[in-house]
């Protein structure tokens, strides 16, 4: 009779990792958690050497990878915004303008007092 796969997050697996590094036997350690040895052996061949090396694992790369993504969708949205708001300030003047862009920097909200930001 086949058993429902368990699922660990990655504390779970570099509390499992600490606990070899700190001298304790595969057996043992995998006997007090619950887990097979080949599993246990298996992390610290994948995750264990990223974690010695100083490296990310691999849902740490894919979370970063993610938040990057995000970032640049909303960098992107920020640039477009502002072409389209620079182009209807753009009958105020250079002093205008200049002082538009200050502001939208560190504000977040055209200066010039038309409706030109969203």
């Amino acid at each position: 009779m086949k058993h429902a796969p368990h699922f660990y997050d990655e504390t779970f697996k570099r509390r499992a990792l600490e606990m070899v590094a700190a001298g304790r036997t595969l057996a043992s350690v995998a006997r007090e958690l619950g887990i097979d040895v080949k599993r246990l052996s298996y992390w610290k061949r994948t995750l264990g050497a990223a974690a010695a090396a100083g490296q990310k694992t691999p849902d740490e790369l894919a979370a970063e990878v993610r938040a990057l993504r995000r970032r640049a969708e909303r960098a992107e949205m920020e640039l477009a915004i502002l072409k389209s708001d620079v182009d209807l300030c753009r009958f105020a003047g250079k002093g205008l303008k200049y002082m538009f862009i200050k502001t939208i920097s560190t504000v977040g909200r055209c200066a010039c007092g038309v409706m030109c930001c969203r």
